[in-house]
């Protein structure tokens, strides 16, 4: 086995392939034109749940 120092491994760059930068940046474009999603939320506890607790209101089941 030879004693000898080597220095650490150069890392070189890939080239970008043109067709897939301009990809990425149409999806870029596309994420920053988008419209932001709405959410509709209705909040209630539903007239059915509302009787039924009545219901057992009344007739003395709990």
């Amino acid at each position: 086995m030879r004693n000898s120092i080597q220095g650490s491994a150069k890392i070189y760059q890939f080239p970008v392939r043109q067709r897939a930068l301009i990809s990425a940046r149409a999806v870029q474009a596309a994420v920053r034109q988008a419209p932001e999603p709405q959410v509709k939320v209705m909040a209630s506890s539903g007239w059915y749940h509302d009787a039924a607790i009545e219901e057992a209101n009344r007739s003395g089941k709990h």
